[in-house]
Formats: structure tokens, sequence, C-alpha cells
């Protein structure tokens, strides 16, 4: 049976300095097609037009969440970076090693607390603009 693909760790950099604790994330593609079937592109009897389609963007996405921590400066640096638009870069790897490098701008980001969680959390919706696969070991 095959082994489940854990995750190891998911961390926000701006900079050189790590800067978020992430407890939950999601990555997001949708290609943006253009139809480009013509009228001679038919099918069956009586023809009828095949729809055909090319890719000409791929939209990448990640949404996260995470905890604040007190006396921690990069949560401001976080919100700041939210704020100004400023370039923050997402490390994702798995146990061996392997993942995702992404690099981009937070699109919305909040903060959020109540008395009963007893801490402050965030959430962000992310545009990724730079998408690398790491290798294990890479």
């Amino acid at each position: 049976m095959a082994e489940q693909k854990r995750s190891a760790g998911f961390t926000i950099h701006i900079g050189t300095e790590e800067v978020g604790c992430v407890t939950g994330w999601e990555l997001g593609l949708e290609a943006n097609e253009e139809e480009i079937s013509c009228l001679s592109d038919t099918v069956g009897n009586p023809p009828v037009i095949e729809e055909k389609y090319i890719v000409t963007s791929v939209n990448k996405t990640a949404a996260l969440n995470g905890v604040s921590l007190f006396d921690d400066a990069g949560q401001n640096a976080l919100f700041t970076a939210a704020n100004t638009g400023a370039t923050v870069s997402l490390e994702y790897r798995y146990y061996d090693g392997s993942g995702y490098d992404l690099e981009g701008q937070f699109q919305s980001f909040s903060l959020t607390g109540s008395k009963d969680q007893f801490a402050e959390t965030f959430t962000g919706q992310f545009r990724v603009n730079e998408l690398t696969e790491v290798s294990a070991g890479g």
C-alpha cells in the first residue's frame, strides 16, 4: 500500500526572515482557456462542431491560515507586507524534503480573535507569481 503524502511544514518568509506560523493551507490552480474551434472541426453525421481549446494562462493562488504569536515582530511584518503589497515567499515541504517554493503577494489578509479563542489568528489569500517545485533533498 502506498504511503500517505504528509506535510512537514509550511513557512512564510519576507526576505530571509521567517514571519508566519501556518496552521492550514490550500493551493489552487485554475486554467483560463480560449476556444480555437473552426467550422471545419466537425464530428458525426450530421456534422456538429467539436469544440477545441488552448490554455492561455494559469491562475495560481494559495489560501493560508495561522496563529499570531505574542512578542513576534514577524506578525507585524506579515501584516505590513500584506498592507503594502510586498513580495512574500512561502515554502511548503514534505517529509522527504521535496515540496514547493511560492513567491507573490497577499490579495487579502485579516486578523481575528475572540475571548473564546484566547488567541489571535490570521487568514490570507495569496497570489502566486512564481511556483517552483523542489526535489527531495533539494
